[in-house]
């Protein structure tokens, strides 16, 4: 019995999956649903900078405010993972 035990516990682990990601197809049709959406409001809208007012097309300003929430996100994620990874080390050498 120690013996399966042990033929056990020196298996590798599987290979992880490299099949498509349920978040990967949920960023797609997010994506999709984006771009049909940016497409179908092409008017001019104002926007105010922070020294005048401009008129730009709506397609601009939703492309625009997009993209900086997804780097926004990707940062508020980078963060996370790095400080994860701190408190990581930093139990190791701890031990």
């Amino acid at each position: 019995m120690a013996d399966d035990e042990h033929e056990q516990q020196q298996q590798p682990a599987p290979p992880p999956s490299r099949g498509i990601s349920a978040k990967l197809v949920i960023a797609a049709i997010v994506g999709i649903i984006l771009i049909v959406f940016a497409v179908l409001n092409t008017r001019k809208v104002p926007v105010d900078f922070i020294i005048d007012t401009y008129k730009v097309p709506l397609i601009v300003v939703i492309i625009v405010a997009s993209v900086l929430g997804a780097i926004i996100v990707a940062l508020v994620r980078f963060a996370r993972r790095r400080e994860a990874a701190r408190r990581s080390r930093r139990r190791k050498q701890d031990q």
